[in-house]
């Protein structure tokens, strides 16, 4: 598990820069497939709990889907 650990902290890294915005911040993400990894991830080592993280990551994977 701490190989799968230091994955999710590098993808993390890797997109870590925020825009300012008149909201608050907001993070700038320059591939999506690569946060949908660490998205699944963060389900994996249960950095994220809420019940319907799995279920918006399973619809954002669908919406992105290219069968090219």
């Amino acid at each position: 598990m701490i190989e799968t650990e230091r994955l999710y902290r590098r993808l993390r890294a890797f997109q870590d820069k925020f825009s300012r915005q008149p909201r608050g911040p907001v993070r700038i993400i320059r591939n999506h497939d690569l946060l949908l990894v660490e998205d699944g991830l963060a389900l994996y080592l249960d950095v994220r709990t809420a019940p319907t993280d799995a279920y918006r990551l399973a619809v954002e994977d669908c919406a992105h889907y290219d069968g090219r």
